[in-house]
Protein backbone atom coordinates (compact mmCIF):
# COMPACT_ATOMS: atom_id res chain seq x y z
CA UNK A 1 0.00 0.00 0.00
CA UNK A 2 3.00 2.54 0.70
CA UNK A 3 4.76 1.70 -2.37
CA UNK A 4 1.22 1.84 -4.39
CA UNK A 5 1.30 6.20 -2.72
CA UNK A 6 5.21 6.14 -3.23
CA UNK A 7 4.76 4.96 -7.03
CA UNK A 8 1.84 6.98 -7.96
CA UNK A 9 3.47 10.60 -6.21
CA UNK A 10 6.87 9.60 -7.68
CA UNK A 11 5.05 9.41 -11.02
CA UNK A 12 3.04 13.09 -10.71
CA UNK A 13 5.71 15.45 -9.39
CA UNK A 14 3.51 18.25 -9.55
CA UNK A 15 3.18 21.71 -8.38
CA UNK A 16 0.53 22.87 -6.15
CA UNK A 17 -0.29 26.38 -4.56
CA UNK A 18 1.04 26.96 -1.78
CA UNK A 19 0.64 29.58 1.07
CA UNK A 20 0.62 29.76 4.72
CA UNK A 21 -2.08 29.10 7.34
CA UNK A 22 -2.08 32.46 9.87
CA UNK A 23 -1.08 30.03 13.41
CA UNK A 24 -3.55 28.42 15.28
CA UNK A 25 -3.70 24.24 15.07
CA UNK A 26 -0.58 23.74 17.20
CA UNK A 27 -2.19 20.67 18.57
CA UNK A 28 -1.88 19.30 22.68
CA UNK A 29 -1.15 15.62 22.75
CA UNK A 30 2.57 14.77 23.67
CA UNK A 31 2.86 10.75 22.87
CA UNK A 32 4.48 9.32 20.32
CA UNK A 33 8.48 9.41 19.22
CA UNK A 34 7.58 12.19 16.73
CA UNK A 35 6.97 14.42 20.03
CA UNK A 36 9.79 13.01 22.08
CA UNK A 37 12.26 14.34 19.05
CA UNK A 38 10.69 17.04 17.13
CA UNK A 39 8.82 19.00 20.03
CA UNK A 40 5.64 19.20 17.64
CA UNK A 41 2.22 17.92 18.73
CA UNK A 42 0.79 14.58 16.39
CA UNK A 43 -2.39 16.54 16.70
CA UNK A 44 -1.20 19.78 15.32
CA UNK A 45 -2.34 21.08 12.05
CA UNK A 46 0.47 21.26 9.82
CA UNK A 47 -0.93 22.11 6.13
CA UNK A 48 -4.22 22.55 5.16
CA UNK A 49 -4.80 21.01 0.83
CA UNK A 50 -7.70 22.32 -0.39
CA UNK A 51 -8.59 23.17 2.80
CA UNK A 52 -8.67 20.03 4.84
CA UNK A 53 -6.40 19.81 7.90
CA UNK A 54 -3.28 17.38 7.75
CA UNK A 55 -2.51 16.40 11.05
CA UNK A 56 1.77 16.27 11.98
CA UNK A 57 1.22 13.01 13.15
CA UNK A 58 0.69 11.97 9.61
CA UNK A 59 2.85 13.98 7.77
CA UNK A 60 5.76 12.48 10.01
CA UNK A 61 4.81 9.38 9.44
CA UNK A 62 5.41 9.74 5.38
CA UNK A 63 8.30 12.02 6.23
CA UNK A 64 10.42 9.11 8.39
CA UNK A 65 8.90 6.71 6.00
CA UNK A 66 10.26 8.83 2.68
CA UNK A 67 13.85 9.15 4.57
CA UNK A 68 13.86 5.22 4.95
CA UNK A 69 13.11 4.78 1.51
CA UNK A 70 15.40 7.06 0.28
CA UNK A 71 18.53 6.02 2.94
CA UNK A 72 18.08 2.46 1.53
CA UNK A 73 18.08 3.62 -1.66
CA UNK A 74 21.34 5.93 -1.57
CA UNK A 75 22.72 5.34 1.63
CA UNK A 76 24.13 7.48 4.44
CA UNK A 77 22.95 11.07 3.54
CA UNK A 78 23.54 14.57 4.37
CA UNK A 79 20.23 16.05 4.33
CA UNK A 80 21.22 19.16 3.76
CA UNK A 81 23.45 18.79 0.48
CA UNK A 82 22.37 20.46 -2.54
CA UNK A 83 21.29 17.83 -5.36
CA UNK A 84 19.84 20.63 -8.16
CA UNK A 85 20.38 24.08 -7.98
CA UNK A 86 17.41 25.21 -5.84
CA UNK A 87 16.86 22.09 -3.82
CA UNK A 88 18.79 19.68 -0.70
CA UNK A 89 17.54 16.10 0.06
CA UNK A 90 15.44 17.66 2.74
CA UNK A 91 13.93 19.37 0.41
CA UNK A 92 13.42 16.74 -2.00
CA UNK A 93 11.94 14.42 1.15
CA UNK A 94 9.36 17.24 2.30
CA UNK A 95 8.14 17.92 -1.30
CA UNK A 96 7.55 14.31 -1.55
CA UNK A 97 5.88 14.08 1.25
CA UNK A 98 3.14 17.11 0.36
CA UNK A 99 2.90 15.33 -2.25
CA UNK A 100 1.74 12.09 -0.70
CA UNK A 101 -0.78 14.82 1.70
CA UNK A 102 -2.20 16.02 -1.52
CA UNK A 103 -2.96 12.36 -3.06
CA UNK A 104 -4.62 11.40 0.26
CA UNK A 105 -6.55 14.36 0.73
CA UNK A 106 -7.75 14.72 -2.63
CA UNK A 107 -8.56 10.99 -2.55
CA UNK A 108 -10.75 11.52 1.06
CA UNK A 109 -12.33 14.27 -0.57
CA UNK A 110 -13.95 12.53 -3.70
CA UNK A 111 -14.94 10.04 -0.67
CA UNK A 112 -16.81 12.87 0.53
CA UNK A 113 -18.33 14.02 -2.36
CA UNK A 114 -19.45 10.78 -3.82
CA UNK A 115 -20.43 9.12 -0.67
CA UNK A 116 -17.90 6.53 -0.75
CA UNK A 117 -17.00 4.44 1.87
CA UNK A 118 -15.34 1.11 2.26
CA UNK A 119 -17.26 -1.99 1.69
CA UNK A 120 -17.55 -4.89 3.86
CA UNK A 121 -14.97 -6.92 1.59
CA UNK A 122 -11.96 -4.24 2.41
CA UNK A 123 -13.08 -4.20 6.15
CA UNK A 124 -12.40 -7.74 6.36
CA UNK A 125 -9.37 -7.63 3.97
CA UNK A 126 -8.24 -5.00 7.05
CA UNK A 127 -8.67 -7.31 9.90
CA UNK A 128 -7.33 -9.86 8.39
CA UNK A 129 -3.92 -7.74 7.90
CA UNK A 130 -3.92 -7.29 11.18
CA UNK A 131 -4.63 -10.29 12.26
CA UNK A 132 -1.32 -11.38 10.28
CA UNK A 133 0.89 -8.58 12.07
CA UNK A 134 -0.23 -9.71 15.31
CA UNK A 135 0.86 -13.44 14.45
CA UNK A 136 3.47 -12.78 12.85
CA UNK A 137 4.74 -10.19 15.71
CA UNK A 138 3.84 -13.08 18.57
CA UNK A 139 0.64 -11.43 19.46
CA UNK A 140 -1.36 -8.05 20.66
CA UNK A 141 1.37 -6.44 22.49
CA UNK A 142 4.03 -7.20 20.01
CA UNK A 143 2.34 -5.91 17.35
CA UNK A 144 0.93 -2.44 19.46
CA UNK A 145 4.50 -1.96 20.16
CA UNK A 146 5.69 -1.96 16.19
CA UNK A 147 2.94 0.49 16.02
CA UNK A 148 4.24 2.59 18.86
CA UNK A 149 8.04 2.27 16.91
CA UNK A 150 6.48 3.56 14.10
CA UNK A 151 5.34 6.31 15.97
CA UNK A 152 2.16 6.79 15.11
CA UNK A 153 -1.29 5.92 17.09
CA UNK A 154 -3.22 2.81 15.92
CA UNK A 155 -5.99 4.98 14.79
CA UNK A 156 -3.54 6.72 12.46
CA UNK A 157 -1.75 3.48 10.94
CA UNK A 158 -5.27 1.91 10.54
CA UNK A 159 -6.06 5.40 8.19
CA UNK A 160 -3.22 4.89 6.36
CA UNK A 161 -3.51 1.19 5.57
CA UNK A 162 -7.19 1.92 4.74
CA UNK A 163 -6.01 4.81 1.78
CA UNK A 164 -5.41 1.88 -0.41
CA UNK A 165 -8.48 0.52 -0.47
CA UNK A 166 -10.36 3.68 -0.58
CA UNK A 167 -8.65 4.73 -3.45
CA UNK A 168 -10.16 1.38 -5.39
CA UNK A 169 -13.62 2.63 -4.30
CA UNK A 170 -13.13 5.81 -5.50
CA UNK A 171 -11.70 5.03 -8.87
CA UNK A 172 -14.41 2.47 -8.61
CA UNK A 173 -17.02 4.72 -8.04
CA UNK A 174 -15.82 7.11 -10.69
CA UNK A 175 -15.97 4.51 -13.49
CA UNK A 176 -19.43 2.81 -12.35
CA UNK A 177 -20.66 4.66 -9.57
CA UNK A 178 -21.95 8.15 -8.29
CA UNK A 179 -18.72 9.57 -8.98
CA UNK A 180 -19.11 8.54 -12.61
CA UNK A 181 -19.59 11.78 -15.19
CA UNK A 182 -21.91 11.35 -17.80
CA UNK A 183 -21.61 9.39 -21.10
CA UNK A 184 -22.01 13.11 -23.19
CA UNK A 185 -19.09 14.31 -20.73
CA UNK A 186 -17.45 10.62 -21.53
CA UNK A 187 -18.00 11.04 -25.08
CA UNK A 188 -16.70 14.26 -25.45
CA UNK A 189 -13.48 13.32 -23.18
CA UNK A 190 -13.20 9.89 -25.58
CA UNK A 191 -13.34 12.01 -28.76
CA UNK A 192 -10.83 14.77 -27.10
CA UNK A 193 -8.30 11.99 -26.41
CA UNK A 194 -8.97 9.56 -29.90
CA UNK A 195 -10.25 6.91 -27.55
CA UNK A 196 -11.50 3.62 -29.52
CA UNK A 197 -12.39 0.02 -28.55
CA UNK A 198 -11.64 -3.06 -30.37
CA UNK A 199 -10.75 -6.85 -29.75
CA UNK A 200 -7.58 -8.04 -31.23
CA UNK A 201 -6.15 -11.45 -31.92
CA UNK A 202 -2.20 -11.26 -31.30
CA UNK A 203 -0.18 -13.92 -33.25
CA UNK A 204 3.26 -12.88 -31.88
CA UNK A 205 6.37 -14.02 -34.33
CA UNK A 206 9.20 -13.12 -31.69
CA UNK A 207 12.19 -15.47 -32.24
CA UNK A 208 10.80 -17.39 -35.26
CA UNK A 209 12.32 -17.99 -38.77
CA UNK A 210 11.45 -16.68 -41.56
CA UNK A 211 9.21 -19.81 -42.71
CA UNK A 212 7.49 -19.74 -39.57
CA UNK A 213 6.91 -16.24 -39.71
CA UNK A 214 5.10 -16.68 -43.01
CA UNK A 215 3.00 -19.22 -41.60
CA UNK A 216 1.39 -17.23 -39.14
CA UNK A 217 1.42 -14.08 -41.84
CA UNK A 218 -1.25 -17.18 -43.77
CA UNK A 219 -2.84 -18.13 -40.86
CA UNK A 220 -3.49 -13.93 -39.15
CA UNK A 221 -4.90 -13.41 -42.44
CA UNK A 222 -7.25 -16.09 -42.18
CA UNK A 223 -8.79 -15.23 -39.21
CA UNK A 224 -9.36 -12.02 -41.06
CA UNK A 225 -11.34 -13.67 -43.71
CA UNK A 226 -13.05 -16.04 -41.79
CA UNK A 227 -14.10 -13.55 -39.25
CA UNK A 228 -15.12 -11.12 -42.24
CA UNK A 229 -17.24 -13.68 -43.23
CA UNK A 230 -19.12 -14.84 -40.10
CA UNK A 231 -22.54 -15.04 -39.28
CA UNK A 232 -21.96 -14.27 -35.23
CA UNK A 233 -18.60 -12.80 -35.46
CA UNK A 234 -17.73 -12.23 -31.59
CA UNK A 235 -18.42 -16.10 -30.84
CA UNK A 236 -15.82 -16.88 -33.63
CA UNK A 237 -13.67 -14.27 -32.06
CA UNK A 238 -14.16 -15.77 -28.91
CA UNK A 239 -13.21 -19.20 -30.79
CA UNK A 240 -10.20 -18.21 -32.23
CA UNK A 241 -9.02 -16.30 -28.75
CA UNK A 242 -9.15 -19.26 -27.38
CA UNK A 243 -6.93 -21.03 -29.81
CA UNK A 244 -4.46 -18.81 -29.51
CA UNK A 245 -4.50 -18.88 -25.50
CA UNK A 246 -5.40 -14.97 -25.76
CA UNK A 247 -6.82 -13.66 -21.92
CA UNK A 248 -9.46 -11.20 -23.43
CA UNK A 249 -11.96 -8.67 -21.95
CA UNK A 250 -15.88 -9.27 -23.49
CA UNK A 251 -15.61 -5.52 -24.00
CA UNK A 252 -12.10 -5.44 -25.72
CA UNK A 253 -9.76 -3.02 -25.51
CA UNK A 254 -9.70 0.74 -25.10
CA UNK A 255 -6.76 2.65 -26.39
CA UNK A 256 -5.81 5.84 -28.38
CA UNK A 257 -4.63 6.14 -31.82
CA UNK A 258 -1.88 8.81 -30.60
CA UNK A 259 -0.85 5.82 -28.58
CA UNK A 260 2.45 4.40 -29.76
CA UNK A 261 4.25 1.85 -27.44
CA UNK A 262 7.66 -0.25 -28.03
CA UNK A 263 6.93 -0.92 -31.26
CA UNK A 264 6.73 3.04 -32.24
CA UNK A 265 5.44 3.85 -35.61
CA UNK A 266 4.09 -0.29 -36.26
CA UNK A 267 2.14 0.36 -32.98
CA UNK A 268 0.46 3.46 -34.32
CA UNK A 269 -0.29 0.97 -37.61
CA UNK A 270 -2.68 -0.99 -35.36
CA UNK A 271 -4.42 2.16 -33.80
CA UNK A 272 -4.86 3.92 -37.17
CA UNK A 273 -6.09 0.89 -38.82
CA UNK A 274 -8.58 -0.12 -35.80
CA UNK A 275 -9.84 4.12 -35.91
CA UNK A 276 -10.86 3.50 -40.17
CA UNK A 277 -12.94 0.47 -39.13
CA UNK A 278 -16.69 1.36 -37.95
CA UNK A 279 -18.73 -0.48 -35.15
CA UNK A 280 -18.47 -4.03 -35.72
CA UNK A 281 -16.23 -4.12 -38.40
CA UNK A 282 -13.00 -6.67 -39.05
CA UNK A 283 -9.58 -5.40 -40.22
CA UNK A 284 -7.70 -7.05 -42.71
CA UNK A 285 -4.16 -8.42 -41.36
CA UNK A 286 -2.14 -5.70 -39.77
CA UNK A 287 1.72 -6.33 -39.36
CA UNK A 288 2.86 -4.92 -35.90
CA UNK A 289 5.68 -4.68 -34.18
CA UNK A 290 6.83 -8.41 -33.45
CA UNK A 291 3.67 -10.11 -34.85
CA UNK A 292 0.00 -9.73 -36.62
CA UNK A 293 -3.02 -8.45 -35.43
CA UNK A 294 -6.60 -8.81 -36.59
CA UNK A 295 -9.07 -6.45 -35.23
CA UNK A 296 -12.64 -6.16 -34.28
CA UNK A 297 -14.18 -2.69 -34.18
CA UNK A 298 -16.28 -2.35 -30.82
CA UNK A 299 -18.51 0.21 -29.59
CA UNK A 300 -16.95 2.46 -27.47
CA UNK A 301 -16.55 1.30 -23.49
CA UNK A 302 -17.40 3.69 -21.49
CA UNK A 303 -16.40 2.37 -18.28
CA UNK A 304 -13.13 1.98 -19.55
CA UNK A 305 -13.25 5.77 -21.17
CA UNK A 306 -14.16 6.74 -17.72
CA UNK A 307 -11.43 4.98 -16.12
CA UNK A 308 -9.01 7.05 -18.34
CA UNK A 309 -10.21 9.87 -17.35
CA UNK A 310 -10.12 9.40 -13.74
CA UNK A 311 -6.49 8.98 -13.79
CA UNK A 312 -6.38 12.53 -15.65
CA UNK A 313 -8.68 13.70 -12.89
CA UNK A 314 -6.64 12.51 -10.35
CA UNK A 315 -3.47 14.41 -11.86
CA UNK A 316 -5.45 17.71 -12.89
CA UNK A 317 -6.75 17.86 -9.20
CA UNK A 318 -2.95 17.38 -7.53
CA UNK A 319 -1.93 20.20 -10.00
CA UNK A 320 -4.56 22.42 -9.21
CA UNK A 321 -4.49 21.39 -5.12
CA UNK A 322 -4.04 24.69 -3.15
CA UNK A 323 -1.49 23.80 -0.26
CA UNK A 324 -1.27 26.26 3.02
CA UNK A 325 1.23 25.61 5.65
CA UNK A 326 1.21 26.33 8.95
CA UNK A 327 4.51 27.73 9.43
CA UNK A 328 4.44 27.82 13.64
CA UNK A 329 4.30 23.69 12.72
CA UNK A 330 5.54 22.99 9.82
CA UNK A 331 9.07 25.77 10.33
CA UNK A 332 9.78 23.10 13.43
CA UNK A 333 10.70 20.58 10.29
CA UNK A 334 14.36 19.86 10.42
CA UNK A 335 14.64 16.60 8.57
CA UNK A 336 18.40 15.62 9.31
CA UNK A 337 17.44 15.93 12.51
CA UNK A 338 14.20 14.59 13.12
CA UNK A 339 15.43 11.22 11.26
CA UNK A 340 18.49 10.49 13.26
CA UNK A 341 16.90 11.52 16.61
CA UNK A 342 13.88 9.01 15.39
CA UNK A 343 15.98 6.03 14.41
CA UNK A 344 17.71 6.61 18.02
CA UNK A 345 14.55 7.14 19.68
CA UNK A 346 13.23 3.79 18.42
CA UNK A 347 16.23 2.01 18.80
CA UNK A 348 15.76 3.18 22.56
CA UNK A 349 11.80 1.99 22.73
CA UNK A 350 12.81 -0.94 21.35
CA UNK A 351 15.76 -1.78 23.80
CA UNK A 352 13.13 -1.03 26.82
CA UNK A 353 10.21 -3.34 25.15
CA UNK A 354 13.16 -6.34 25.06
CA UNK A 355 13.96 -6.05 28.65
CA UNK A 356 10.32 -5.96 29.51
CA UNK A 357 9.50 -9.41 27.22
CA UNK A 358 13.37 -10.84 27.24
CA UNK A 359 12.00 -14.25 25.76
CA UNK A 360 10.95 -12.16 22.58
CA UNK A 361 12.44 -10.75 19.02
CA UNK A 362 11.32 -7.28 18.70
CA UNK A 363 10.76 -8.03 15.12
Amino acid sequence: MKRFVAGLIAAILLVSCISLIDGGGSGTRTDGLYYQVSGIHPDATIMTVNGEKISAEEYLYWLAYDCEYLSAYAGSLDWDEVVTDTMTYADYVKDEVTDTMKTYAIVRQMAKKGHVTLSDEDLAALDAQRRQYIEYYGGEEGYLQQIQLLGVSEETFDNINSMYYLYSRVQEAFCDGSLRPGDEELQSFAEENGLMTAKLLYLSTEGLSEDEIAQRRDLARGYADKLKAADDVDALYARFAEELGLTVSENGQTFSASETGEGGEEDLLLANAVAALDEGGVSDLIESGNGFYVAVRQALDLSAVADRMFSQTIESALAEAKVKYNDAVYGKVDVGSFYTELLQARQNLAATFNTENPAKDDG
